[in-house]
């Protein structure tokens, strides 16, 4: 009779680890299942693009057009300045739409007229605020300045200035 009891209760406690293992392993798998499916995404976009102000050097008013294209990771730019002392700045609002911390390492112009001699559109001058570096949390933004002046130089006229800028980012 107790080798009868022995053989149920040692089948009773093999049933009853089977069960648990696998609630264990239906568990564990529910959670790989959710760290796979969670939005880790690392993503950013320019937002907003908003004209602060223009000067006028004499008496025409510089234009200028910035359009946010690229599933917002590309700004579109024109600008007419027709005299030295011309200046447009704008506020460029950058966001971090993903889950992840960033870095933004850098906005980059095509053509590069900051850096690229070769691609020179002396005597116009553009610059954009410093943000290398800066880290955005998600949901975070941040605003920088592109300044475009025409300074006072040899060469006069009208200057018709296209361009592009970019984000390069990394993850945190």
């Amino acid at each position: 009779m107790k080798k009868i009891n022995l053989k149920k209760n040692i089948i009773v406690v093999f049933v009853v680890t089977i069960i648990i293992l696998s609630l264990g392993f239906i568990f564990v798998s529910l959670k790989y299942n959710e760290l796979l499916t969670k939005d880790n995404t690392f993503n950013f976009e320019f937002t907003k693009v908003k004209k602060i102000n223009s000067i006028k050097g004499s008496s025409k008013e510089p234009k200028g057009n910035i359009e946010i294209i690229k599933n917002s990771k590309i700004l579109d730019m024109s600008f007419n300045m027709f005299n030295p002392n011309d200046e447009i700045v704008y506020e460029i609002t950058i966001k971090n739409t993903g889950n992840n911390s960033i870095e933004i390492n850098n906005l980059i112009m095509s053509p590069d007229y900051i850096n690229d001699s070769k691609k020179e559109i002396t005597p116009v001058e553009m610059s954009i605020t410093d943000i290398d570096g800066k880290i955005l949390e998600p949901n975070e933004d941040i605003i920088v300045k592109l300044k475009v002046v025409y300074k006072a130089g040899t060469s006069l006229g009208e200057k018709l200035i296209k361009g592009k800028i970019g984000i390069i980012a990394s993850k945190q």
